[in-house]
């Protein structure tokens, strides 16, 4: 994961539960959020709510991962999410996922 969002341009730090995640929210600010679905401790209904309450004024981007792919798994998972990735995780469509929520970057990108 952390190869495909450097070769697509972006960085990223790790987190192995949810209150990991919780601490990350409070140091940095983030642009965006992968989160497993299924991630010990938050889910990403509770993630969305840190993200949405640390940062009122600045949008957080959180998309769930998930392995079962299924429409029920698939509404499930997203709870307050802006979207969802299926596992195993491909590079076409983490970077579908980013153009359509950070149009303005890929468009950067471009012109360089």
């Amino acid at each position: 994961m952390l190869r495909m969002l450097k070769s697509l341009g972006h960085t990223a730090d790790i987190a192995a539960n949810g209150m990991e995640v919780a601490s990350a929210l409070e140091i940095r600010d983030y642009d965006l959020l992968l989160i497993d679905a299924m991630l010990p401790e938050i889910d990403t209904i509770e993630a969305a709510k840190i993200g949405n309450i640390r940062w009122l004024e600045k949008k957080l981007f959180i998309i769930a991962l998930n392995a079962h792919a299924t429409e029920d798994h698939k509404e499930s998972s997203i709870g307050s999410a802006d979207g969802f990735i299926k596992k195993p995780i491909l590079k076409e469509d983490l970077a579908e996922m980013l153009a359509r929520l950070f149009p303005a970057q890929i468009i950067m990108k471009d012109l360089k």
